[in-house]
């Protein structure tokens, strides 16, 4: 049959086709059909969009940060525990965003808001004591490509955060991690002057050690541990319980003001809200996904009071957590992570 020109302005006039020969079906049941249609399209097209919220309460993504966090590709310092003793020691507004493909989530960006006599800043958490910043992203991008994805990220951060927050810094992020490109690592960037130094751990200390100059090391730990027999030797003390992982960070923030103040340096662990992070992260203890913070000493026999403690400090603890965890593929060299700055 023949079928007329349908008129422009009905709403459906898109989905009949003139001058074709086709069965007639019932209107209601071709516009059921119709609506169906529309609606996988669009269900679609939102399971393919990148939506970023911004969020203030760690707990509402709890679930979903330790999903992302259990990848094993997220730095020590955006962990949960990390962030949660941080933000409960510091008095920063948090602003956590988190972006999501249809109803999965793909990203969390555990930001802080950071007031200065010029500016608001809006940076990662506790990034002052961190060296190796990643964010928390899912190995699902949906059908973006990186570069795609890292310009939605911008683009909606500027609308997000824009009221709250004169400057984004995203920094101490690197290039490359776990042997694939960073997610964000398509942004303008320029080189942190700080390099990150990791090294793989191999199934054994002998291993291990052979990536570096093992001879030499080798030669300066006999002649530490001849200079610590001669005091009567020591002992390698890992603490367990809370009283021993206290009391040894407590030496440690001791040992390093004075340490600090004989160099000419300014004392990072003096203020009240750092060692109060620390010795939140201390008091954690063994965790089902490891330990946030462990805490090692030498203590030389015959005597009560440790005369050194090794506590591992931001630097170490990341670099040991990084290293252990991606043991195959690269030896120790420079990283030198990029500073992404979206000015908003």
């Amino acid at each position: 049959m023949r079928v007329k020109k349908v008129v422009k302005t009905d709403p459906w006039a898109s989905l009949i086709m003139t001058d074709v020969d086709f069965n007639m079906m019932p209107v209601d049941e071709m516009r059921q059909r119709a609506s169906r249609a529309i609606r996988a399209i669009a269900s679609e097209s939102a399971a393919n969009r990148l939506d970023l919220s911004v969020h203030v309460d760690l707990e509402a993504l709890e679930a979903d940060w330790r999903e992302l966090e259990a990848s094993n590709t997220v730095s020590l310092h955006q962990g949960f525990d990390w962030c949660k003793a941080w933000s409960q020691s510091h008095d920063n507004p948090l602003l956590l965003v988190r972006g999501k493909l249809g109803q999965k989530t793909t990203f969390i960006l555990p930001l802080e808001l950071v007031r200065g006599p010029l500016f608001r800043t809006a940076r990662f958490i506790g990034s002052p004591h961190s060296n190796i910043n990643t964010g928390l992203f899912s190995s699902d991008l949906g059908d973006l490509t990186p570069q795609d994805f890292a310009a939605s990220v911008i683009q909606q951060l500027e609308e997000k955060l824009s009221r709250v927050a004169d400057i984004v810094t995203l920094e101490k992020m690197p290039f490359q991690w776990r042997g694939a490109c960073h997610p964000l690592a398509s942004l303008p960037a320029v080189r942190n002057q700080n390099a990150s130094y990791q090294l793989p751990l191999s199934a054994n200390f002998e291993g291990t050690l052979a990536q570096i100059n093992a001879k030499r090391r080798r030669k300066k730990f006999r002649l530490s541990e001849k200079r610590l027999e001669a005091l009567g030797g020591y002992d390698h003390i890992v603490a367990k319980t809370s009283e021993e992982r206290r009391a040894i960070l407590d030496l440690f923030f001791t040992q390093k003001a004075a340490r600090f103040k004989a160099l000419g340096l300014p004392n990072v662990f003096q203020d009240e809200q750092t060692q109060a992070f620390f010795h939140r992260l201390a008091a954690l203890g063994e965790t089902p996904d490891g330990q946030p913070l462990e805490l090692n000493a030498i203590r030389l026999r015959g005597n009560t009071k440790a005369k050194s403690s090794r506590s591992p400090d931001c630097r170490a603890r990341a670099i040991m957590s990084s290293a252990s965890s991606a043991r195959s593929t690269r030896p120790l060299r420079p990283i030198a992570a990029p500073v992404n700055c979206c000015s908003i």
